[in-house]
């Protein structure tokens, strides 16, 4: 990988790094849920609907913040 891509990708040099960070948590949060908190518990009712709501947040976090605040988008456009 050339070193030119390397500098594109710092988190430090983001415009907004706490909407990153929130994006990445979230999407983190529910794959982790799934994963290790779904074979501890052995409830699949439970971790379904946490994953769903972990999802659902993530979701709305990348349509309403990341998305206005990192690219600009908005609902209607």
């Amino acid at each position: 990988m050339e070193s030119g891509n390397v500098d594109k990708y710092d988190l430090k040099k983001a415009a907004h790094p706490s909407a990153c960070i929130a994006t990445f948590a979230f999407k983190g949060l529910a794959f982790f849920f799934y994963l290790i908190i779904g074979s501890i518990l052995k409830s699949s009712i439970i971790t379904f609907i946490m994953v769903i709501l972990l999802c659902s947040l993530d979701f709305w976090i990348v349509k309403n913040i990341t998305g206005r605040l990192l690219v600009g988008l908005r609902w209607w456009s």
